[in-house]
């Protein structure tokens, strides 16, 4: 690995870096906005894959190529075909044909340290940006003000913006802001994506990214919040009480009737949490899995890759959502993914914090074949994974 950062910078100036740092930015966290697709009605593939695969065309043309991940790659492909023939349908292959592509993406965006700092830089720059514009929004709506405009997702769902963020939700004058995002759990992930590379490259200030994230009202924010306070800070009793004392604060500012919808979400019913739409999901798979299904997927009931199947109910997005939309083959997929963090957070004690956001991510939005997702999550994957290169290379560079 180490022969392959040192020729990556052999064939690239730091121009050329800038520049790929910036592409690959915005293929991961810009380029599947809804605000392209869904207001200007410009084709994702325009907006998102043709980037994509002129990024990969560039690396595969200019870098050394990884025979162990091409050959993985090429499997992949071949699988997804043999799955596209027995189904005699196009809907797996278009689900899951870019999967083998980013894993080559996110590894050779790998390939150096100062290239991940570039990428994280951009995309810090990103969610301040986006934490700052939603903090504005979600005062607008809060002073009353209403939505700008109104379009539609790709999905078909409605979106809405309120000044400087859109937001899908809206109870009295609180909304849920979420960027450029289809919904604020989206913002969410891409907020807590920056914060699992600002932790692999031993950024500071990690917190500030968290606590921002709570604009987005997401339940999983607080948690993953919650976590940080735990396990970055044990041994460090002076910032716990400043952790703490900046969460009560915002506990006791939103304490009131308006946010309930937030705090009801920790309510118990039937020994399940009230905001705990997952286990409905995971009921709703159980109550329409058969053979064919667990095997090969939901494919027979999808005409549209982007269109949800009514008649099963919501299984868009918990734990059994890659088995529900393409059979064993996603499910083996999930498996390994789970496997490799876990054995990353054991191989290096630094690592642990996230391992446990990206799996807490993954156990709610489990989105391996979705565009922008699927490249967050194996290029925090494959970060973690040269984790002790990134550190020799940074301990080598301060030698000298």
């Amino acid at each position: 690995m180490e022969n392959q950062h040192v020729y990556f910078y052999k064939k690239s100036n730091k121009a050329n870096v800038s520049i790929v740092a910036l592409i690959f930015t915005y293929i991961s966290i810009i380029g599947w906005s809804p605000f392209f697709s869904g207001y200007l009605a410009v084709p994702l593939f325009l907006t998102y894959h043709i980037p994509f695969l002129l990024l990969l065309a560039y690396f595969m043309l200019t870098q050394k190529i990884s025979s162990a991940l091409i050959s993985l790659s090429i499997i992949m492909i071949i699988l997804i075909s043999a799955l596209t023939l027995l189904t005699e349908s196009l809907i797996n292959f278009n689900r899951y044909i870019f999967e083998p592509l980013t894993f080559l993406l996110c590894y050779y965006c790998t390939v150096s340290r100062k290239l991940a700092e570039k990428i994280c830089t951009y995309a810090s720059c990103v969610v301040i940006i986006g934490i700052v514009l939603s903090v504005i929004s979600f005062c607008y709506a809060y002073a009353g003000g209403n939505e700008i405009l109104i379009f539609h997702n790709v999905d078909g769902r409605l979106n809405s913006l309120y000044l400087t963020s859109f937001s899908n939700f809206k109870i009295g004058n609180i909304i849920r802001p979420s960027f450029i995002y289809d919904e604020p759990g989206a913002f969410s992930f891409v907020i807590c994506f920056v914060v699992i590379l600002r932790e692999v490259l031993g950024r500071k200030y990690n917190w500030v990214y968290l606590l921002g994230g709570m604009i987005t009202l997401s339940l999983t924010q607080f948690i993953i919040l919650s976590v940080y306070i735990i396990v970055k800070n044990w041994k460090n009793i002076k910032q716990i009480l400043v952790l703490c004392f900046a969460l009560f604060g915002l506990i006791m500012f939103t304490y009131n009737n308006e946010f309930d919808f937030f705090y009801n979400r920790f309510n118990t019913e039937n020994g399940t949490f009230s905001g705990d739409n997952r286990s409905m999901q995971i009921s709703n798979y159980l109550n329409v899995v058969n053979e064919n299904m667990f095997l090969l997927g939901d494919y027979k009931c999808h005409d549209n890759i982007n269109q949800r199947c009514e008649s099963h109910g919501d299984i868009s997005s918990s734990i059994v959502t890659p088995i529900y939309k393409g059979g064993i083959l996603q499910l083996l997929l999930q498996i390994i993914t789970h496997a490799i963090i876990f054995w990353l957070a054991l191989r290096e004690r630094k690592l642990i914090f996230p391992a446990l956001v990206l799996t807490i991510l993954l156990l709610q939005r489990p989105f391996f074949d979705v565009v922008g997702y699927s490249v967050m999550i194996y290029y925090s994957i494959f970060l973690m994974f040269n984790f002790k290169v990134f550190k020799d290379d940074y301990y080598h560079s301060r030698k000298k």
